[in-house]
Formats: structure tokens, C-alpha cells, sequence
């Protein structure tokens, strides 16, 4: 079904366990899918960039691969069947079990406290998003997070975050403002391995206004460390 653009209604197969890659990939008509008690599968960006409103995850599934759900922009509720072992949901977020890892986002999610990581994609194209906070105990924010995010103006890094992968905020037109809580020890490098790079100063990442143009345009495409 991969960009079958005008696809409003897909009914799946009761019995189906395996919910492939890119299998609705771009299906913009497609606002709701009920996803099979048996799935336990749900392969990268198959609902990628769909006109899903709502995501329901049942019991049954214990593997969702990256981008899975990423760039569907109507998108407004997020639930986790509670019987799940693997995944849960909370304020709108997909999220693992343990609750310290943030799969999945929407317009209306607020971000737990004690999440520690932030997915690749989480938010992406998430254009009805207007503000979001990121709570104390985030350590790593992943690629394309927010990417898009049109509608976003300013937000907060807190001092907890020493990690920022390549292009999150790529895209966030509107981003004016980014208020680092703690503006020292930050580097960039080319490698998500790097040990050392070139260093940001504390003066610069200090204006807000510098702070936003670095991370959504000059140096976006970097991997951003804090020693």
C-alpha cells in the first residue's frame, strides 16, 4: 500500500503477526487502522507520514522498529493496551515499559518526567505541535526528533542533556529562541563516536536567539556533546 495516497480504509487480517516496513508509507486518506490482537511486529516507517489521528497498540506487541508511526502530522492520541509487557503509554507518548524511553510523540503529548532518551524521529513533522517541555532527567535527544516542527518558537535544553544527535530541529522555521540551562562544556563533531570536537561557547549558546539559529541550521548537522 506504500503511497496509495487516496487509501481511506484498510481492514487487516485477524490473524496477521507481521506488520512489514513502509507498508502504509505515505497513505495521507488513511485516519484510522486497527491494529490485529496477533501483531507482535510493526516494522520502520510503516505508518510513516500517514493521516492516522489516533495510534492504539495492542497487548500482543513487543517489537516496533524505528519511525514506525514518525511525520504523521494529524496525529492525536496515543494508547498502549496496559497489558502490554513491552510498551505502555503515558500523556500521549509511546513509550517503553520502564518509562525512560520516548518512541513517539504527538500535537497533545507531554513528555514524562523521568524519560532519559528521546527516539530518532519521536516528533517529527509534528506540525500541530506548538510547545513542548523537556523534563530534567532527558540525557539524549535522537536524529530528526523535532524536525518540522513548524509551529514550535522557543524551547529549553536542560542541564541533564549531554547528547544531541544530527538535524533536530531541522526544519523548525519558527524556532527563535533555545535557552540552554547549562551553556558550558558543549562541543560538535562530524562522528556519533567522537571523543572531542570543536568547542561552542558558553557566551554564545547564553543568546537564546544564537543558541536556536546553531541547532536548527548552523550547525545542525552535527553531533552535539557536552563534556
Amino acid at each position: 500500500f506504500d503511497t496509495c495516497s487516496k487509501l481511506a480504509t484498510l481492514i487487516l487480517p485477524n490473524n496477521l503477526t507481521t506488520i512489514p516496513s513502509y507498508m502504509c508509507y505515505g497513505c495521507r486518506s488513511l485516519q484510522s487502522i486497527e491494529i490485529p490482537n496477533f501483531v507482535t511486529f510493526i516494522g520502520s516507517r510503516a505508518f510513516i507520514s500517514c493521516g492516522l489521528t489516533s495510534v492504539i497498540i495492542p497487548s500482543s506487541v513487543t517489537y516496533i522498529e524505528e519511525a514506525a508511526f514518525s511525520s504523521c502530522s494529524l496525529l492525536t492520541l496515543i494508547t498502549v493496551n496496559a497489558s502490554n509487557s513491552v510498551y505502555k503509554s503515558e500523556n500521549n507518548c509511546l513509550l517503553t515499559k520502564d518509562g525512560k524511553t520516548l518512541i513517539l510523540g504527538c500535537r497533545n503529548s507531554t513528555i514524562p518526567s523521568g524519560i532519559t532518551s528521546i527516539e530518532n524521529y519521536a516528533f517529527c513533522l509534528c506540525t500541530g505541535l506548538t510547545s513542548i517541555t523537556i523534563p530534567n532527567t532527558v540525557t539524549f535527544i535522537g536524529h530528526k526528533a523535532f524536525k518540522g516542527c513548524i509551529n514550535i518558537t522557543s524551547i529549553t535544553i536542560p542541564s541533564s542533556v549531554i547528547s544531541i544527535a544530527r538535524y533536530v530541529f531541522d526544519g523548525c522555521t519558527n524556532l527563535t529562541s533555545v535557552t540552554f540551562t547549562t551553556t558550558t562544556g558543549w562541543w560538535y563533531a562530524t562522528s556519533s563516536t567522537a571523543t572531542s570536537g570543536t568547542n561552542l561557547s558558553s557566551a554564545e549558546l547564553s543568546n537564546s536567539s544564537t543558541a536556536a539559529t546553531y541547532l536548527k541550521s548552523t550547525y545542525n548537522s552535527y553531533f552535539w556533546r557536552r563534556s
